[in-house]
C-alpha cells in the first residue's frame, strides 16, 4: 500500500556533499517522518521500519524504485524489530495466534509465521538474502533455543553442543548461513557470545571476564558486539576476526550500545552520554557520525540503527528542523577530526584467540 501523503525528499534536493580533506563525500536524505528506534537498511539500499498509526504499530518499506508503502500485515498492537533483505523481505516478530511469533513478510506471499504455532513466544532477530531467518523460541521446556529457519528446511535448531550452556539466542546470520548468538552460561548471569557455522558447529568466544552481547555478523564471519568487565568495571566493545580472534576497539564508560557492521568492518553504534550514534572503521578508529557532516548542514543525527556494504546507514535524526528517519550515505571516509568530545578509549588491545 503505498502511502503519498508521506514525504519522501532528499535533503536541499539530493544534494552529494563533497568536501575537502577536511571532510567526506556524503549524501544525506531525509526518508519519513516520525521517531522510529527499530530500522534497518538493506544491501539494495531499502529500509524497513515499524511506526504506529493509530491503535496499532505499522510496517513500513522504502526502496528507491517504489518510495514509501505501508505494508499489509494485518491489525498488530506488538510489532518490533523489523530486518530487511535485498529482495525485500522483512523479519520480524508480533502478535500470532498464540503470543509473540517469529514472522517474515514476502512480496505476494504477505506475512508467514515462522514459529511453531505451540509456542507462545518466538523472536525474529535477523535475515540474510536467501530468506533465511534467525531468531529465538520457546522450548516444550520452558528455555529459550537459538534457531534458523530456511525455506524447504523450516526450523532448525541450533545444538549449543555444551553443557554448561543453555537459553540459546540467534542475534544476526550471514549470506552463508553462518549464526552470531550469545547463550547462558550455566550457574552465572553471565551470557557468552558464540559463532555457529554448518561446517564447525557452535564455537564460543572468548569474552571480557563479564557478560558478552552480539550486535552483527558480516559475510566474512567477522563479528561485532559488547562484553562487560567483571565486578561492574565498565563495558567493552569487541571486533572478533577468524584471523585475529577478540579485538577490544574501545569503550563507552558502563554504557553505549553496537547495532552493525558491514564487511568492510564498519561499525555502527551509539554513545549515551553525547547521545549521539557513532563509526568505527578500521583505519580511522571511532568518531561521531555527526563530525563527517559539513559544518552548514543542519542535521542532528540521534541514532545509527543498521549499514550496509555502499556505506549506507538508516537511523533517525532531525534534519531541516524535522524528526524522521534519515538514509546517510559515506562515499569515501577521511581520517576524522580529534574526538575531545568522545568518551571512546582509544587504540586496540592484543588480541583474544577462541577458546
Amino acid at each position: 500500500m503505498a502511502v503519498p501523503n508521506l514525504r519522501v525528499v532528499a535533503m536541499c534536493c539530493g544534494f552529494v556533499a563533497t568536501m575537502s580533506q577536511a571532510q567526506p563525500a556524503i549524501t544525506l536524505e531525509y526518508i519519513a517522518p516520525g521517531n522510529m528506534w527499530h530500522a534497518d537498511i538493506s544491501e539494495s539500499g531499502s529500509i524497513a521500519f515499524v511506526r504506529s498509526e493509530g491503535s496499532y504499530k505499522r510496517l513500513f518499506r522504502f526502496t528507491d524504485g517504489h518510495g514509501l508503502e505501508m505494508l499489509d500485515i494485518g491489525d498488530r498492537d506488538y510489532l518490533a524489530r523489523p530486518k530487511i533483505n535485498t529482495a525485500g523481505q522483512i523479519a520480524f516478530h508480533g502478535l500470532g495466534a498464540n503470543g509473540v511469533a517469529a514472522l517474515r513478510y514476502t512480496d505476494g506471499v504477505g506475512v508467514e509465521s515462522l514459529s511453531s504455532p505451540e509456542v507462545s513466544y518466538a523472536l525474529a532477530h535477523a535475515i540474510n538474502d536467501h530468506g533465511q531467518v534467525a531468531g529465538t523460541s520457546d522450548t516444550e521446556f520452558g528455555d529459550h533455543m537459538a534457531f534458523r529457519y530456511s525455506d524447504g528446511l523450516g526450523l532448525e535448531a541450533i545444538e549449543l553442543g555444551d553443557p554448561a550452556y543453555d537459553q540459546g539466542s540467534a542475534v544476526a546470520i550471514n549470506n552463508l548461513g553462518m549464526l552470531a548468538g550469545i547463550a547462558h552460561r550455566r550457574g552465572t548471569g553471565n551470557y557468552a557470545a558464540y559463532l555457529y557455522s554448518d561446517e564447525g558447529g557452535v564455537e564460543f568466544l572468548d569474552d571480557f571476564g563479564g557478560t558478552m552481547w552480539v550486535s552483527g555478523i558480516n559475510n566474512r564471519g567477522d563479528i561485532a558486539g559488547m562484553g562487560s568487565l567483571p565486578d561492574n568495571g565498565g563495558l567493552r566493545f569487541f571486533l572478533y576476526t577468524d584471523e585475529a580472534g577478540l579485538m577490544d576497539i574501545g569503550s563507552v564508560g558502563h554504557q553505549g550500545e553496537l547495532f552493525d557492521i558491514n564487511d568492510d568492518r564498519w561499525i555502527i553504534g551509539w554513545d549515551p552520554y553525547t547521545v549521539e550514534p557513532i563509526l568505527w572503521t578500521p583505519t580511522t578508529g571511532w568518531s561521531q557520525l555527526e563530525s563527517l557532516l559539513p559544518p552548514w548542514m543542519d542535521a542532528d543525527l540521534v541514532t545509527a540503527l543498521g549499514i550496509n556494504n555502499a556505506g549506507q546507514i538508516v537511523g533517525n535524526g532531525i534534519i531541516n528542523g524535522e524528526a524522521g528517519i534519515y538514509r546517510l550515505t559515506i562515499h569515501s571516509i577521511p581520517t576524522p577530526p580529534p574526538l575531545a568530545a568522545l568518551a571512546l578509549a582509544a587504540g586496540i588491545a592484543a588480541p583474544r584467540r577462541r577458546r
